[in-house]
């Protein structure tokens, strides 16, 4: 028996990329600041711990690391919840 194994990145088994940068922005509109789609794009592949330490210092938010963590994860279940996704073109066929 042959087994396999598939990580699930965005754009595998859906493509999330683009609505959690759209939460996020709306996320950071709410925390007072912004960040440019290119600066956005610098985050992706990295951990959300990463991600927040370099905004928390940046923007001098009031909140701990692990505290916008936990909160920007909230978000993306709601987020989710909220969503219409449709698999990658392909993919349920090779499943």
């Amino acid at each position: 028996m042959t087994r396999l194994l598939i990580f699930d990145l965005d754009g595998v088994l859906l493509n999330t990329e683009q609505l959690y940068m759209e939460m996020n922005f709306g996320y950071f509109a709410r925390l007072g600041f912004s960040v440019t789609t290119e600066q956005y794009h610098t985050f992706i592949g990295t951990s959300a711990t990463n991600m927040w330490q370099y905004l928390k210092n940046n923007y001098r938010l009031p909140y701990s690391v692990p505290q916008l963590v936990a909160a920007e994860k909230e978000l993306k279940y709601q987020t989710l919840q909220q969503a219409t996704l449709t698999p990658t073109e392909g993919i349920v066929l090779l499943l």
